[in-house]
């Protein structure tokens, strides 16, 4: 099959072989997405740009996804760069990475029983590689040393072969995919010498960072801990332009709130795939950086604000995944891990491991047990529906008809404190129709109930479990409904979840949380 080339000098060429179009100047692959721009980056403007736009139109270029990767060991591919690398040694295993950082994380978290015991020279055996694509699509494979006939080396990728890159297991997209948006890239307006291709950012990219400053952070839920005027999503966008690593969470939030909003599922599954990308970038670096001695980690604000952003990740990932069934109810119950898990991804919010000396969490009031409203009781002619309320307040006697004898008056004396808090907080909660009031309704919650509350719930008593459905059925449901996409179904599992955990003799309580999840 024979290449075609395109345009002025003949810069493009089409590898009918693989479906990729190269840029012979920048020396990479370009998406189909970027062709527009990226011709626009080489001053072509306009007619001719346009005509040869709709001569590439007639070219089968494939999708990164589809794009095969080359057998191991072929000869380079023309005008791409050629990387030295490293292969894992590991007897079917075969993971490429461009950098020994790379494959050290490989090794940690995919045999993490054998590195102790191993030299890196007899981990992984150095290689010649290369990748059609650059940034968020990167997937390497080996090749031959023959020298190519454009040499080059890792720098060519401006830091790919140290920090970006996509690890491949037998020529696969493996978990610890890493990209290239550099936050020099997003804010830098000159082009590098000779047209490197440096700031290439394919048009998935910037829509996801436009959408996040336009619309993502005005719908995130704020820091109940801190006030207004150092509200953490005022600072975030400017962190986050110094911060690769952060950068990485900024996007992966945006292409979560796009997915959930999105109606199409084609386009909400290609989100969906986004997100996925973008979070184990974050993920794996911000490991990284959390297991570093603090004093050398960067300044408290900005580790805070990724603190905030792996809770809203974690949140939203925990939201995608069905409750699983655990065979008739009452017989096999829910394993606490699976509730509790929803439970901690939510008080994680409340958390302050970044923010010493700045705990302004919510705490329970004296004026609970008295009956006395907070500060922030609801202005009059805002109050909750009577229903709510008629609900909440019919709770104690719920609780003596349904739920047996409590085992100790500590016991009972506990549960009707979370009952009474409850109750202040959805007066709090209905105060605004805002995502922010509500969002503090709910949290402020979890803040206040007394511990052993939270053990009476990890022991899967039925009163407790009865008065967190109740908060589930009307706090979380409410901040789902004001506009906290990070939530949506949170409800609906949460509910399934308590339902299922119940004990087998609880089948009254049982069939009144099924009601409250209808």
């Amino acid at each position: 099959m024979t290449a075609i080339r395109l345009g002025p000098g003949d810069f493009l060429e089409f590898n009918p072989k693989y479906g990729v179009l190269i840029c012979h100047q920048c020396r990479y692959a370009i998406q189909k997405t970027a062709l527009a721009s990226h011709l626009l980056r080489h001053k072509i403007y306009r007619g001719d740009r346009q005509q040869l736009l709709s001569a590439i139109a007639k070219l089968n270029i494939l999708e990164p996804s589809q794009v095969p990767l080359p057998s191991s060991g072929c000869p380079p591919v023309d005008a791409l760069p050629v990387l030295t690398g490293y292969r894992c040694t590991v007897e079917g295993c075969g993971n490429l990475c461009a950098s020994s950082k790379r494959m050290d994380h490989h090794w940690s978290e995919m045999h993490s029983m054998l590195a102790t015991a191993s030299s890196f020279s007899s981990r992984a055996c150095s290689v010649r590689l290369q990748t059609f694509f650059r940034g968020t699509k990167i997937r390497y494979f080996e090749v031959s040393s023959s020298p190519p006939s454009a040499p080059s080396s890792g720098a060519d990728l401006a830091g790919d072969s140290e920090e970006g890159g996509r690890s491949v297991i037998n020529g696969t997209e493996a978990s610890e995919t890493q990209g290239s948006v550099n936050s020099a890239s997003l804010v830098s307006t000159d082009l590098p010498k000779g047209n490197s291709g440096l700031l290439e950012i394919d048009l998935q990219t910037l829509a996801y960072f436009n959408h996040f400053t336009t619309e993502t952070i005005s719908t995130l839920p704020p820091d109940t801990r801190r006030c207004p005027e150092t509200d953490w999503r005022h600072e975030f966008v400017a962190h986050a332009l110094q911060q690769e690593w952060l950068m990485y969470g900024l996007l992966a939030i945006s292409a979560s709130h796009m997915c959930s909003l999105e109606e199409d599922t084609g386009m909400k599954a290609n989100h969906q795939e986004s997100f996925k990308q973008l979070h184990s970038m974050f993920s794996v670096m911000w490991t990284e950086l959390t297991c570093v001695d603090l004093e050398v980690a960067p300044q408290t604000g900005i580790m805070e604000a990724g603190w905030r952003v792996s809770c809203i990740l974690q949140c939203f990932c925990w939201t995608l995944v069905e409750p699983r069934v655990w065979g008739v109810h009452g017989t096999d119950p829910t394993p606490p891990d699976e509730m509790e898990c929803g439970l901690t991804v939510i008080r994680n919010f409340l958390a302050t491991k970044f923010l010493s000396g700045h705990d302004n969490s919510p705490t329970r009031s004296d004026a609970i047990s008295t009956g006395e409203r907070s500060s922030s009781t609801s202005p009059p002619g805002n109050t909750p529906p009577s229903t709510v309320l008629s609900q909440l307040r019919a709770i104690p006697f719920r609780l003596a008809v349904l739920c047996d004898k409590p085992q100790s008056l500590r016991d009972g004396n506990t549960t009707l404190t979370a009952a009474a808090i409850l109750d202040d907080c959805c007066h709090d909660s209905f105060a605004s129709d805002g995502i922010d009031v509500p969002w503090h309704g709910m949290m402020s919650w979890l803040a206040q109930v007394p511990d052993q509350f939270n053990t009476l719930i990890s022991k899967h008593n039925p009163a407790a479990l009865l008065i967190l459905a109740y908060w589930v059925a009307v706090l979380v449901r409410r901040a789902e409904q004001c506009g906290c996409w990070i939530l949506k179904g949170a409800a609906r599992k949460l509910l399934a979840l308590i339902a299922d955990g119940l004990p087998p003799d609880a089948s009254k309580v049982r069939s009144l949380v099924k009601d409250l999840n209808t």
